[in-house]
C-alpha cells in the first residue's frame, strides 16, 4: 500500500520544480476545512463531557492535547495542493502552509480520517520543516507525525479496533513499521500506545464505545428506549389581514475601509485595512526594492470554528533590475513582453490583451492586461495579470496585479488606492 502523505523531502522536490504561489481555496474547500476543524472542537467538548461522566477513563489529558493541536490548525494558513508527486492527501508547503490536494476530499477517506491527516500536518507545522529546523528533524519529523496520527485515529474512532474505515490506520501502521521502524510489526503497537499514553480501556472506548465500569461498581443497565409521541398541533386561528404603515427608509452609508500607512526607506504608500499582508524584499538582495502584498481573511463557520485563508490575489511592486537612465533596459523588457503577448494564440472571446496608461508616482506609466482562461470539470477559471511600468528618479519599476476573477473585488479597488498613494524615495 502506498503512503498517502507527501513527505517533506518530496514536497521540497515539488517546490523546486514548481515555485510556490499561494493559491485561493475554493469556497467549497474553505467550508469543508472549517467543518472539519469545528468537528475537532466538538470532539474536545465531548471528551471533557465523557471524562466528567466516566473519570476512570482519564480523558481530560487527551482533551487538553487535542485542544492544543486544534489551536495550531486554527492559526495555520491553507492552500490548494498538487498531486504531482504520489497520491498525497496533504502536505506542508513553503511558508508552513497546509496544502490539501484533490485526494484529500476523495471517497478514500472519512471525515475522521481527514481530521487525523490535518492533525498529522499540524505536527509538521510545529517542527517548522520549511524553516531552520529542516535539517535537524530529518526523517524523524515524519516518524513523530505518524505516531501522533496513530493516536488521533484511535481517539476519533477509526483505529484498528473500530468497525469504521481502515484505510488510513493501515497506511499509518505501514509507515510506522516499514518506513520509520517505530514498531516491529503492524500489530505490535503496545509500546507505542504506552508512549502515547493510551490505555487498553481508552482504545476500546474510542473504537467500540464500550465504557469500562468504575472501580467498585457495576456498569449501569442500558436505558429502555422510549418511542416519542408525535406532538399534537393545536388548531390555528385564521390569519388576520395585514395593515402596512408607510415609513421613511433611512439608508446608513457604509464607512470606507480604514487606510494604513506603510513603507520603508524606498517607498511609502497606503493600503486599505482589509486583510492585506505586506512584506519587503531582503536588504542587500536582488529584490531589495520590492514590496509583496497578499490578502488574507478569517473564514468562520456557524459553529464558531475559524481558519485563515489566502485569497487568490497578489499585488507586487518591483524594480526592473539593471534598468536606469544610463541603461534604460525597461523599454526593451516592456516592449518585448508586449510584443510577445500580442503574438500569443488567443482563441475566441475568453482571452483578451490590451494596453493602457496610468499616472503613478508623478509620472505616466505604460501597462498591459492579459486574461488567461482555462476550463476543467469544475467550470471555467480566468486569471488576470496586469503589469504597469513607470520610472521614478533614475530607476524603472513595475506594479503587477495577479488574481482570479472570482476575487476581483478583493484587489482592484485596493490596488488603485495603493497606486494613487505610492511615493518613491530616491
Amino acid at each position: 500500500m502506498k503512503t498517502k502523505h507527501l513527505t517533506f523531502l518530496a514536497a521540497a522536490a515539488l517546490v523546486a520544480l514548481a515555485p510556490g504561489r499561494l493559491l485561493a481555496l475554493s469556497t467549497q474547500t474553505q467550508d469543508k476545512l472549517v467543518q472539519l476543524i469545528s468537528g475537532l472542537d466538538d470532539k474536545v467538548a465531548d471528551l471533557r463531557k465523557q471524562g466528567a461522566a466516566n473519570p476512570q477513563l482519564g480523558l481530560n489529558k487527551i482533551a487538553d492535547s487535542l485542544e492544543t493541536r486544534v489551536k495550531v490548525l486554527k492559526n495555520s494558513n491553507y492552500k490548494e495542493g498538487t498531486t504531482l508527486f504520489s497520491d498525497a492527501a496533504a502536505y506542508v508547503s513553503v511558508g508552513n502552509a497546509i496544502a490539501v490536494t484533490p485526494n484529500f476530499f476523495s471517497d478514500t477517506y472519512t471525515d475522521a480520517e481527514r481530521q487525523s491527516i490535518l492533525l498529522h500536518e499540524s505536527v509538521h507545522l510545529e517542527q517548522g520543516l520549511w524553516e531552520k529546523k529542516l535539517k535537524f528533524w530529518g526523517t524523524r519529523g515524519e516518524a513523530e507525525a505518524y505516531k501522533e496520527e496513530y493516536k488521533w485515529l484511535n481517539v476519533l474512532g477509526v483505529g484498528a479496533g473500530s468497525t469504521a474505515s481502515k484505510y488510513e490506520i493501515f497506511n499509518v501502521l505501514q509507515g510506522l513499521h516499514e518506513d520509520y521502524g517505530v514498531i516491529s510489526a503492524e500489530d505490535k503497537t503496545q509500546a507505542l500506545e504506552q508512549e502515547l499514553g493510551l490505555t487498553k480501556e481508552q482504545l476500546d472506548y474510542f473504537n467500540t464505545g464500550k465504557v469500562p465500569p468504575a472501580p467498585g461498581s457495576n456498569p449501569p443497565p442500558p436505558p429502555t428506549p422510549v418511542t416519542p409521541k408525535p406532538p399534537v398541533t393545536p388548531p390555528q386561528p385564521p390569519p388576520q389581514p395585514q395593515v402596512t404603515t408607510p415609513t421613511n427608509t433611512v439608508i446608513t452609508p457604509v464607512a470606507p475601509a480604514k487606510l494604513l500607512d506603510q513603507g520603508n526607506k524606498y517607498f511609502s504608500f497606503r493600503i486599505p485595512d482589509s486583510g492585506w499582508k505586506v512584506s519587503y524584499g531582503d536588504a542587500g538582495g536582488a529584490q531589495e526594492r520590492y514590496v509583496f502584498l497578499i490578502k488574507e481573511a478569517e473564514k468562520k463557520s456557524a459553529g464558531g470554528g475559524a481558519i485563515v485563508v489566502t485569497y487568490g490575489v497578489r499585488l507586487t511592486l518591483g524594480e526592473v533590475i539593471g534598468a536606469d537612465f544610463a541603461n534604460p533596459g525597461v523599454a526593451k523588457v516592456r516592449d518585448n513582453e508586449l510584443s510577445q503577448a500580442k503574438q500569443w494564440n488567443f482563441t475566441g472571446a475568453e482571452q483578451a490583451f490590451s494596453t493602457f496608461t496610468r499616472t503613478v508616482a508623478g509620472t505616466e506609466g505604460l501597462g498591459y492586461i492579459k486574461n488567461e482562461t482555462s476550463k476543467d470539470s469544475s467550470g471555467t477559471k480566468t486569471m488576470v495579470t496586469s503589469r504597469l511600468y513607470f520610472k521614478s528618479g533614475s530607476k524603472y519599476y513595475f506594479i503587477e496585479q495577479f488574481y482570479d476573477t472570482v476575487y476581483q473585488d478583493q484587489i482592484v479597488g485596493d490596488a488603485s488606492v495603493f497606486i494613487d498613494s505610492l511615493q518613491v524615495k530616491n
